[in-house]
């Protein structure tokens, strides 16, 4: 850590990346490490691939600042490019060439599958997030925080940790929590924002998840299908689909969640455990990666229904 914090304090320009479909953790990383960086004086370019989830956007009004969504048109240079949350460098997607152009890269994050792609690593599988990684990173640095900084940290773990509920919570994360509170963070309005409040199309996906959903392997795995068509027929969005495979694993007796969501011509996988199988161990057999209970992977040219029976099978070996 302390050269990660010597790096952060000896350059002067940045550019920070994290990955494709940003989550919670990841917007709340990389603007908040943004902000840290400009309060040192510091320039701080931020990209991301595409504009942030609606359903985060509040998080991007929270920063208040000009983001990147696509390649600069004409090079940029800068003493350090750091990506945060990124347990691959190809999730980084359009930035992955800039990212490994530069001399100086550093990789800050806590995907147990990490191999640490950068000059500088700092990879904390233990961590219940990026946010709390970062927290770290700041308080050994001695922040002044702000209302903006402790509420996108907040944001990071409260988001990573299902609101405290998913077993990545430790005694430290709920400490971490307690101290972002008291240096200002507004948790009321993130917790409201990232776990009560829902538009109308995502709800009408919730609930066809919740008609759809299949049971396997006497009732331990649970698992639903979504492509564009079904998308289209419910008046729902990609977008809609994301917090989806926590209503898959929330069903009694369930091991297993599965959601299998069409992404152009390929199937993205999304796995969640509850109590002991890996879902790392699942989701690696096909080039993906994770956490011990949160993970995924892509079947590249492959229709959702194929991938179903691909998947079904690879999880014979579990039951």
């Amino acid at each position: 850590m302390n050269k990660i914090i010597e790096t952060l304090t000896n350059n002067d320009k940045f550019a920070l990346f994290t990955h494709v479909s940003p989550d919670g953790d990841a917007l709340g990383s990389i603007f908040s490490l943004a902000l840290v960086l400009e309060s040192l004086g510091k320039i701080a370019d931020v990209y991301i691939s595409g504009e942030a989830p609606k359903r985060l956007k509040f998080m991007a009004d929270h920063y208040g600042k000009e983001y990147f969504t696509s390649l600069p048109e004409q090079k940029k240079e800068y003493s350090c490019c750091i990506a945060v949350d990124s347990g691959d460098i190809a999730r980084l997607g359009i930035y992955k060439e800039m990212f490994e152009a530069s001399e100086n890269t550093v990789n800050i994050d806590h995907h147990v599958s990490n191999i640490g792609y950068a000059k500088e690593n700092l990879v904390y599988p233990e961590a219940s997030s990026t946010g709390e990684v970062l927290f770290d990173i700041y308080e050994k640095m001695n922040i002044k925080w702000t209302q903006e900084i402790a509420s996108l940290v907040y944001g990071s773990v409260a988001s990573d940790t299902g609101s405290f509920c998913f077993s990545n919570t430790t005694p430290k994360t709920h400490a971490i929590a307690g101290m972002l509170i008291e240096n200002g963070a507004d948790y009321v309005f993130y917790n409201k924002k990232l776990f009560v409040t829902n538009t109308k199309s995502a709800l009408k996906a919730q609930s066809y998840v919740i008609d759809n959903m299949k049971y396997y392997f006497d009732g331990k795995v649970a698992l639903v299908t979504v492509d564009d068509k079904v998308l289209n027929k419910i008046g729902a969005t990609k977008e809609d689909t994301e917090g989806l495979i926590d209503i898959l694993k929330s069903v009694e007796d369930v091991e297993i969640g599965i959601l299998l969501k069409q992404v152009d011509k390929n199937t993205k996988v999304s796995v969640r455990t509850n109590f002991y199988i890996d879902a790392v161990k699942l989701c690696s057999k096909f080039g993906g990666g994770g956490h011990l209970r949160a993970a995924g992977c892509t079947l590249q040219n492959t229709s959702v229904k194929k991938a179903k029976c691909v998947i079904l099978k690879a999880l014979e070996e579990f039951f």
